[in-house]
């Protein structure tokens, strides 16, 4: 039940990357076709205010270095039908050494061939290429979508979307809140150059997306990469608390992590060069398959690998010089299988001497399917070391191999939303006007507060008691925040405070009758004697 809630909520986060973000559009806003209106692209942009739509019919244009600075929408009818080529100036420069032109050819540089400075600005349903410039793209809120681009191109702000595009360029996105979604990154071969796909900011998403060639880089804090199809291509990460979350990886490259406090969860690495690569404290890699690799892992001090399947590999571990574990008590690398790579020795050209690095807790190791010791008090735990070389050592080597569909999958905190289970009070009907407010959380948050009757939220620390709640019908939510901005809501519980019997009313009716009984028959009595 855990895994599937942890699963719904992260494709809960994926849903929201794929909703296009709406922009204010004036109430008298147009649309402007080109050729019919204005028979050139630059024209249909001088004319176009804030709020318009520039929809381009099927066909070839070719624009003098085009500049944006409005939030309109520039839609072609296709990329398959539909194409920009922009052009711009070229320079070129001095010779570095005029006598050997060959070796050091001049410089060459152009012009931007598309400048946008806008926010809310859409560019899609085109194939786009320049004569050697390139496009830049700064702004917030802006959507590049459906697109085919062959130049260079640079996004620069936050909240920005770059959706369903076949990029075959190099590319810069900076900024935070981006979305990087269901893209197709393609190297040219004719360009003779391994093109670099380079993404910086926080809280983004590069998702569904393919990268085929070329190397992908990534900075930045909270950002999920997941679901990705990389073939060819370097994966290289300098982040912290980033989410690698199934990605396929495959066909030569590397995939490294460096910083702190990231999760690599169920990634695929086939044939994929250096495999694994962690550099950093407090990673965590876990439930990775890492199959026919140069070399299957490099591990990090301080970092854990658990619950890995690392086979058919040329090297199973590089140390990179490093002495991960001499103590022996780091939880950083056990329960992972370790089955028919060539060589078990640790890949390292230098080691102190005397030294040795230990492959477990000091409790227990991984599985290696070459360790032929026994185990005859059946704990699972082999009886005696197993010698990767002579420096790195399994001391518990484990029998079998350990069976990883035990091992929830773990998600970063800053991706799970507060959740608020109210306990007290129930869709009931109370008698008691005071009602008690219990409720539990299932992670730590920096605020908490509640809103009875749709009434604007109150700061709370914890549980509470209502007091003096008017007679009739109340609803209740309770609202939490985390240190990451997320916030969640619980159920809204509708109950209901009866008014009390009037007891007190009914003894005052009780006395007063018995007293008039009393009096009557005293009265008839005394008439009674009389007569």
């Amino acid at each position: 039940m855990r895994k599937s809630i942890a699963l719904l909520l992260i494709f809960l986060c994926f849903s929201s990357i794929i909703l296009i973000q709406s922009s204010t559009v004036r109430a008298d806003s147009k649309t402007i076709v080109v050729p019919d209106d204005f028979r050139t692209i630059s024209s249909a942009i001088s004319n176009a205010t804030d709020g318009d739509t520039i929809y381009v019919r099927s066909g070839t244009y070719t624009e003098w270095e085009l500049g944006i600075n409005k939030s309109i929408a520039l839609m072609g009818e296709g990329p398959e039908s539909t194409r920009l080529n922009l052009q711009s100036d070229r320079y070129v420069g001095e010779p570095l050494y005029w006598y050997l032109p060959d070796l050091f050819p001049a410089p060459v540089w152009y012009d931007t061939a598309l400048k946008v400075n806008s926010d809310n600005f859409v560019l899609s349903g085109f194939t786009i290429a320049t004569n050697g410039g390139g496009m830049n793209i700064t702004g917030n809120h802006n959507q590049i979508k459906g697109n085919t681009l062959t130049a260079y191109t640079s996004i620069i702000g936050s909240h920005n979307q770059l959706r369903s595009n076949s990029i075959d360029a190099p590319l810069t996105m900076i900024g935070s809140n981006n979305d990087i979604v269901d893209n197709v990154f393609s190297e040219n071969p004719s360009a003779k150059r391994v093109y670099d796909y380079d993404f910086t900011g926080s809280h983004c998403n590069f998702s569904l997306n393919g990268v085929n060639g070329g190397d992908t880089s990534f900075s930045g804090q909270q950002n999920i990469i997941a679901f990705n199809n990389i073939k060819s291509a370097s994966l290289t990460a300098t982040t912290d608390n980033c989410f690698f979350y199934n990605n396929n990886l495959t066909d030569s490259g590397v995939f490294t992590v460096t910083g702190k406090n990231n999760i690599i969860c169920k990634n695929i690495l086939d044939h994929y060069g250096s495999g694994l690569v962690i550099i950093g404290p407090d990673n965590k890699a876990m439930l990775n398959n890492i199959t026919y690799c140069r070399i299957g892992i490099a591990p990090s001090p301080d970092s854990t690998m658990y619950a890995n399947y690392i086979a058919h590999n040329e090297w199973a571990i590089n140390s990179r010089n490093a002495i991960i574990n001499p103590a022996g008590y780091l939880n950083f690398l056990t329960h992972n299988n370790f089955v028919d790579n060539h060589y078990y020795g640790v890949q390292n050209l230098l080691m102190p001497n005397n030294t040795m690095d230990y492959f477990d807790n000091g409790v227990v190791g991984n599985y290696w399917d070459i360790y032929m010791g026994s185990d005859s008090n059946k704990d699972g735990i082999g009886d005696t070391p197993f010698f990767l070389d002579s420096n790195h050592v399994d001391r518990y080597p484990l029998i079998e191999p350990f069976n990883m569909s035990t091992v929830e999958e773990v998600f970063p905190d800053w991706l799970i939303i507060p959740t608020i289970n109210v306990l007290s009070p129930e869709s009931i009907t109370y008698s008691n006007a005071n009602i008690s407010v219990d409720f539990v959380l299932n992670k730590q948050v920096s605020w908490v507060g509640y809103s009875l009757d749709g009434i604007e939220n109150k700061t709370i620390t914890g549980n509470l008691t209502l007091t003096d709640l008017p007679f009739g019908t109340h609803n209740i939510t309770v609202y939490a925040n985390d240190t990451y901005g997320n916030q969640g809501a619980s159920q809204t519980i509708n109950f209901t405070i009866k008014e009390p019997f009037p007891t007190l009313l009914l003894a005052a009716v009780s006395i007063l009758t018995g007293l008039i009984v009393l009096t009557s028959l005293y009265i008839l009595r005394r008439h009674r004697k009389n007569r």
